[in-house]
């Protein structure tokens, strides 16, 4: 904490002052609220009996005029139905009463009676002369509502007809808003004789009703219960509107809804006072039922708050200003009282704090001079604390400038909080010592006296671990191996350059994610179990990997894999460090080949000696035997039976001739003499040379040899050798097993691969496949599969292609529809000797001029 060199800063006044001043304008805002909501409540109470008087008031008014309209009707109806109207002298006996009411009833503005045909008879309107209506401008009445309802009545019945607009011949009365009530006139004998009808103004019946109404209301309003409406829009104005809707009901729906749920009530509607009432109009039919409503707009309660706030200002304005006031003496003497206590506090806790910490105290006064230094600083020093005390800090232990002294005192006070820094400090021994100083200034309230606390740790150590994590951190990154680290879960951590390098992934693309991304299929899943097993009982994996790059690429990887351990012993990481072998295990594969073909050519070669011995010590016997069978066939006399056995005997010796010769080409295998070829002209030669063999065995020859494929450098002889036999053995093979013809197919194309474009000639049959489980067991000298033969030919097949370093199989063909076969892939490389290769011509279509020379390489 930094103290500011004034005595009492402006920051501690204002938080001192706050903590006394808030809760007290709490507390006033609490009053002042209550009380407002208190005098508001009572003037919206005001306002509202008052509301509620005026429309009580103007129900009764109301109920009065009304029933005393109905019963004027009643009287009316009453004394004309005791009096003959079809004669002129019970007319004239009706308009006189009419005359009597109208002169006493100044409010009517109409008297009427209407026969049941629905003209008027008589007609009374109120006006100066009070005279009936002459009987030229009286009218037929029956089309009119009032009309209908009126003869619809029963004995005793009164009709009150909603406000609507008065009609006179035909032209709307529009500021004329009229009230009708009816009752129809019977005879003793029950005969309907008309209705009477009685009209009364609308502007008349509210003055009547409001027009002593002391209330500034800004609305009066009557609402029937068809919708209709009249309205005094403003107090000031005995001015009356009319309108045939519910005009409420259409523009504020939500507040008509209220008013029309309850029979009387008062409300505040979008801060509007409303009040209203329900008249019902007894022994009525028709519109006999109103409601009544005020309206006194915001003005009223605007003026509330305005009044209010002008009572009450000044004297909480006087309130707050004293709670200021004391606020500020209250701060002023609370921050001296506590200044001088805490003081106090820090002098005795300041010793017994730093003596119990684990962590270095020393505190200097203003002339760096050393005041205290606790036991921890002295026991990582070497120093005794009477050695220290009043000595000069940078003198005595700091290895620094004295003018850093000033340049700390000018950062702490410059520092909004504890400012740290590094500093090296001697001990006794001169030993350089690294302390991380935390930096405390601290100012006196009595005086301007400053002194600096410094609390901090001995890094020297830790500085050491670090810098020797740096180094082993760099012999990582600067590592020819790769080295993989994963938490516990086998998540991935960090991986070095090396790995990257390795694998092709970069490191963002392998964090958080499983090794198991690296699995090529090759590695057995024993092999993982072992190496947890091992990692989860603490000790180390060594093995190897054959994993995949993000290329697709395969590569072999030597792995040592160790636990990382805490000082408990407890289990933090996995490490592994990795070494590529790819090229180790390519050459250990080659040397593994290369020992099999050396045992394999030892043993051909043992073989081959066999049996040049034997064609040797054979041949010449059996050369002598065909001589003489030869001559006793020519011999003359002899029989036929014995003719046969000597050709038997011929045909049984060519066939062991046959079989020396296989075994003196394989015991002695020639060298190569390559030239350039078509082994598409290659095969086509060797299919007409078994023409007569196809022939015999009834084959059908299917070839499809690629166009424009390149020749190729071998030896003719030899390769010509391999296409027949391959192509005598699928002749021999075919067969025309379920009902199929016997086929051979032929098909060469150019296929490219890794190591470069090949020539594939494939040779199939439909007869019985080979067995799967043969393999490569087919190549081998002396195993054959038929009842004759030395099992020589593909062995010697397989010798020739392996000299032109080509590829040879032999394979089953899945079976469809019960067929199947055997398929001989044979395949050649291409070469390429630009520089040495003679002019040829390329044979493969013959009647194609030379287009296509040397190594120039085409696809099929």
């Amino acid at each position: 904490m930094t103290f500011p060199r004034e005595q009492l800063s402006r920051r501690r006044y204002l938080l001192a002052a706050l903590k006394t001043l808030l809760p007290g304008l709490l507390i006033l805002g609490l009053v002042l609220t209550a009380l407002y909501e208190v005098t508001l409540q009572q003037q919206v109470n005001l306002i509202q009996q008052q509301e509620r008087s005026a429309t009580e008031r103007t129900r009764q008014l109301m109920s009065t005029q009304l029933d005393n309209m109905i019963a004027d009707v009643q009287i009316m109806t009453n004394l004309a139905a005791r009096m003959k109207l079809d004669a002129p002298r019970g007319v004239q006996q009706l308009t006189d009463n009419l005359l009597r009411f109208a002169r006493h009833k100044p409010s009517y503005a109409q008297l009427r009676f209407i026969n049941a045909r629905g003209r008027e008879v008589v007609r009374i309107n109120q006006s100066r002369q009070k005279a009936p209506v002459a009987a030229t401008r009286l009218q037929n009445k029956a089309h009119r509502y009032y009309f209908q309802q009126g003869m619809a009545l029963e004995q005793g019945q009164v009709y009150v007809s909603p406000f609507d607009l008065n009609v006179d011949r035909g032209k709307v009365e529009t500021n004329n808003p009229t009230l009708r009530v009816a009752a129809r006139v019977t005879s003793p004998t029950g005969q309907a004789l008309g209705i009477v009808i009685v009209n009364l103004d609308g502007a008349e019946l509210f003055e009547r009703v409001w027009g002593d109404t002391a209330l500034k209301l800004d609305t009066i309003a009557l609402v029937s219960q068809y919708g209709y409406s009249l309205i005094r829009p403003q107090a000031s104005s005995n001015r009356v509107s009319f309108s045939d809707k519910n005009l409420l009901a259409e523009s504020t729906p939500q507040l008509w809804e209220r008013i029309n749920r309850t029979s009387r009530g008062e409300l505040i509607f979008n801060d509007r006072f409303f009040a209203f009432n329900t008249l019902e109009i007894r022994n009525a039919t028709g519109n006999h039922r109103w409601k009544i409503f005020t309206v006194l707009n915001s003005h009223a309660l605007q003026q509330v708050r305005t009044d209010f706030v002008y009572a009450n200002l000044p004297g909480f304005g006087l309130v707050l200003m004293m709670l200021i006031i004391g606020s500020v003496m209250h701060a002023r003497y609370q921050l001296r009282h506590r200044g001088a206590m805490e003081l106090n506090a820090y002098e005795r806790s300041f010793r017994h704090l730093f003596e119990d910490i684990q962590l270095a105290a020393v505190a200097l006064n203003e002339d760096a001079r050393i005041s205290f230094c606790n036991d921890h600083f002295l026991q990582r020093t070497g120093y005794s604390r009477d050695q220290l005390l009043q000595c000069n800090w940078f003198e005595m232990v700091a290895d620094d400038s004295p003018t850093l002294w000033h340049e700390l005192l000018e950062a702490a006070e410059q520092a909004s909080g504890p400012c740290r820094f590094l500093q090296n400090i001697l001990s006794r021994t001169g030993q350089t010592l690294t302390f991380a100083w935390t930096c405390t200034l601290q100012q006196q309230n009595d005086n301007d006296t400053r002194r600096i606390t410094l609390v901090g740790e001995d890094i020297t150590a830790r500085l050491a671990r670090e810098k020797q994590l740096i180094q082993l951190t760099q012999a990582v990154e600067q590592s020819a191996n790769a080295v993989m680290i994963t938490n516990t879960h086998g998540h991935i951590t960090y991986v070095n350059p090396a790995f990257c390098q390795l694998s092709g992934y970069s490191p963002d693309e392998v964090q958080g994610r499983n090794p198991g991304f690296l699995k090529s299929g090759y590695t057995s899943d024993e092999q993982y179990q072992t190496l947890w097993r091992t990692l989860r009982d603490g000790g180390i994996w060594q093995g190897e990997f054959h994993n995949r790059k993000k290329n697709g690429e395969l590569f072999w990887e030597r792995a040592m894999i160790s636990p990382v351990r805490n000082s408990t012993g407890e289990t933090l990481s996995f490490i592994a460090v990795k070494q590529d072998v790819t090229a180790e295990k390519h050459l250990q594969h080659q040397l593994e080949q290369e020992i099999q073909e050396r045992i394999r050519n030892e043993q051909l070669a043992a073989v081959g000696r066999m049996a040049n011995m034997i064609a040797h010590d054979l041949r010449n016997p059996l050369s002598s035997i065909r001589v003489g069978i030869q001559l006793t066939r020519r011999k003359p006399g002899i029989d036929q039976e014995t003719q046969e056995l000597c050709q038997i005997s011929l045909e049984q010796i060519r066939y062991m001739d046959n079989i020396l010769e296989d075994l003196l080409s394989y015991s002695r295998p020639a060298d190569l003499n390559p030239e350039w070829l078509s082994v598409n002209t290659l095969t086509e030669q060797v299919i007409m040379s078994q023409l007569r063999l196809i022939k015999d065995r009834n084959i059908f020859i299917d070839q499809d040899l690629g166009d424009n494929l390149p020749t190729i450098h071998a030896d003719p002889a030899k390769l010509r050798q391999v296409i027949q036999n391959l192509v005598v053995n699928a002749i021999q093979a075919a067969d025309d097993n379920h009902g199929q013809l016997a086929r051979v197919s032929l098909r060469s194309r150019l296929i490219f691969t890794d190591q470069g474009p090949k020539l594939e000639v494939e040779i199939c049959n439909n007869g019985k496949g080979v067995d799967p489980c043969l393999g490569d067991k087919v190549f081998e000298p002396f195993f054959t599969t038929r009842a004759k033969g030395t099992g020589l030919g593909l062995a010697i097949v397989q010798r020739i292609v392996r000299q032109h370093h080509g590829h040879i199989s032999i394979q089953a063909i899945p079976g469809r529809k019960g067929t199947g076969g055997t398929r001989a892939l044979l395949s050649l490389p291409v070469s390429h000797h630009p520089a040495s290769q003679p002019e040829h011509t390329d044979t493969a279509d013959e009647n194609n001029e030379k287009k296509h020379r040397n190594t120039e390489v085409y696809s099929a």
